[in-house]
């Protein structure tokens, strides 16, 4: 799938790779470029973040308990 870059450098996400890594209008992305290819990485919001950390948490707190 390619996409155009705009004379304002900017480039619009095709629907399904937005909906397959699950970003919206307003998602944060970081940019890292690795010689000449450019990643685009979803960054989770606090809530997410959150989430992950009471996974890894609860999943610590049972392994210690059995």
């Amino acid at each position: 799938m390619s996409v155009k870059v705009s004379p304002k450098y900017q480039v619009v996400i095709p629907e399904a790779v937005r909906t397959a890594i699950g970003i919206s209008a307003g998602s944060r992305m970081e940019v890292i470029a690795k010689g000449k290819i450019a990643y685009l990485v979803p960054v989770p919001d606090g809530a997410e973040l959150q989430n992950a950390l009471s996974m890894i948490a609860f999943s610590m707190i049972s392994t210690v308990l059995s």
